[in-house]
C-alpha cells in the first residue's frame, strides 16, 4: 500500500497559503489580530513569537537565570520528553536535573521528585505530554514550598486547560509550539507567554537580542511551508519521509538553537489559523474517543490518560504495550495497512549520546522512562483522519 497516513498534522490548503501570502504584507494589522487570539485562547497579558518552541525555552531560562542568585544552575525535566526540552537547557549554560516518570501518566513521579536535591535548582518544567495536563497542583506546591520557577510547556497541548487555566500558564511564563505536528502548525515556531510582570521584562530584554530572519530565510520557509502541506496527504507523505530536506519524523539533541524571531508570514500564518484551534482540537478528541473506547477493551495495551467522562485534547494518542515486541509488531502491521504509527522518542534523556556532561548527575536508572521507550506506541488524531483509516488502527491493534 502506498498511501501512508501521518502521524500528526494540521491541515492547511494551497489557497489559504496562497491567501496568507497576500497578507504578509499587511503585517501591523496581522499582528496585532494576532495578539488578540492569544489573549482570546489563553488569557497571557504578554507573549513573543519565536522560530522555535526551543528558542521559547531557552528564552525563558535565561531570563530566569539573570534575575537569580549564579548559583541556582539546574533545571528538573522529566526523564522521558522531547529532546528539545533537554537541548534548550544545555544551550542556556545550564545543567539538566533528570526525575524519573510514572508511565501511567507520563508526568513525573512525584515520590521520585520529593528526593531530589533542590539546593541548585532554578526552574522545573511541566511538559503535558501529548495533551494530557501535568499534574500542575501538585508542581505547583513543590515548586512554592522550595523558591523554584515553574514552566509550563504546552507545546504539544496548545489550547488545553486545567482546571479552568489554560495550560501554558501554570507557571510563572509557559510557551508552545508551532512545529511540524503541533496543535497548530507554522511549520516551525513558538510562542512564549507569561502574566508576570518581573519576568517580562526580563523576557522582552531577551527577545531583543534575537534578530528578525532574513529575506531568504523566510522564503525557505515559505517553500518548507508548501511542501509540508501538499505532503500531509497520505499518498505523497510516504516519499515526504524520505526527503532529508523536511526533517520528518526525526528527534535529535541539537545544541544549535539559531534562535531568531517568528517570521513575519508565519505570524500571518498563525494569526489566521488560531480561530480554528478550538475546532482541530475538538476533531482530535473525537478520534482519540473512537480509539479509545477500542482500545481500552485490550488486556495488552493500556491508554495512557483516558477518563471515559473526559477526553484530552490527544496531540497524539499514547498507548502503553505489553512489551516492546508487541509495539515493534503493532507499528510494522499498521504502517503496512497505510497508517504511520510512532515510537516517539527513541531513547530516555539519559540516554541521549554524549550528553553525561550536560547533567546535574551523570549516573543513575530511570525504569519508568526506560519501560516507556520500550513499550509506548502513539496513534494519529490529526484531523484528517478519516473514519477508516480509524477502524484500521483499531483492527491492528486487535489482532495484538
Amino acid at each position: 500500500m502506498f498511501a501512508l497516513v501521518p502521524p500528526a498534522g494540521t491541515p492547511t490548503s494551497i489557497l489559504d497559503l496562497v491567501s496568507l501570502f497576500r497578507a504578509r504584507f499587511s503585517i501591523d494589522d496581522q499582528s496585532k489580530e494576532l495578539s488578540e487570539c492569544i489573549f482570546a485562547f489563553s488569557g497571557a497579558r504578554h507573549f513573543y513569537c519565536t522560530n522555535s518552541g526551543r528558542t521559547a525555552l531557552a528564552v525563558i531560562l535565561r531570563a530566569f537565570a539573570k534575575n537569580a542568585n549564579s548559583d541556582k544552575n539546574e533545571v528538573v525535566i522529566p526523564a522521558y520528553t522531547c529532546f528539545s526540552v533537554a537541548s534548550a537547557v544545555a544551550s542556556s549554560n545550564l545543567k539538566i536535573r533528570l526525575v524519573d516518570i510514572d508511565p501511567a501518566t507520563l508526568d513525573y513521579n512525584y515520590d521520585k521528585l520529593q528526593e531530589i536535591a533542590t539546593e541548585k535548582v532554578l526552574a522545573i518544567i511541566g511538559c503535558n505530554l501529548f495533551g494530557i495536563p501535568s499534574a500542575w497542583k501538585k508542581l505547583s506546591a513543590f515548586a512554592k514550598a522550595r523558591d523554584i520557577k515553574l514552566i509550563d510547556d504546552a507545546a504539544q497541548s496548545m489550547g488545553s486547560v486545567y482546571n479552568g487555566i489554560s495550560l501554558g500558564l501554570n507557571g510563572i511564563a509557559g510557551f508552545y509550539s508551532l512545529g511540524r505536528g503541533k496543535n497548530l502548525s507554522t511549520y516551525s515556531g513558538g510562542i512564549i507567554v507569561t502574566g508576570d510582570e518581573e519576568i517580562n521584562r526580563e523576557i522582552a530584554r531577551q527577545m531583543d537580542l534575537i534578530k528578525e530572519p532574513g529575506v531568504i530565510i523566510e522564503a525557505t520557509i515559505f517553500i518548507k511551508i508548501l511542501l509540508y502541506s501538499l505532503f500531509l496527504n497520505p499518498y505523497l507523505y510516504r516519499l515526504a519521509t524520505s526527503i532529508p530536506f523536511l526533517g520528518i519524523g526525526k528527534t535529535v539533541f541539537d545544541m544549535n538553537l539559531n534562535s531568531s524571531r517568528l517570521s513575519k508570514f508565519q505570524i500571518c500564518m498563525c494569526a489566521k489559523m488560531l480561530p480554528r484551534l478550538g475546532e482541530l482540537n475538538s476533531i482530535r478528541q473525537i478520534n482519540a474517543g473512537h480509539l479509545a473506547r477500542a482500545i481500552a477493551q485490550s488486556k495488552k495495551l493500556t491508554v495512557i490518560g483516558w477518563h471515559p467522562e473526559f477526553i484530552n485534547n490527544y496531540l497524539r494518542l499514547p498507548v502503553l504495550c505489553s512489551d516492546g515486541v508487541s509495539r515493534n509488531k503493532a507499528i510494522e502491521q499498521l504502517r503496512k495497512n497505510g497508517i504511520s504509527a510512532s515510537a516517539m522518542y527513541p531513547s530516555t534523556i539519559r540516554n541521549i549520546t554524549n550528553i553525561e556532561h550536560y547533567l546535574a548527575e551523570p549516573s543513575g536508572r530511570f525504569e519508568g522512562a526506560e519501560q516507556v521507550v520500550n513499550r509506548l506506541l502513539t496513534l494519529p488524531t490529526h484531523p484528517n483522519l478519516k473514519p477508516t483509516d480509524i477502524l484500521k488502527m483499531i483492527s491492528c491493534l486487535n489482532e495484538l
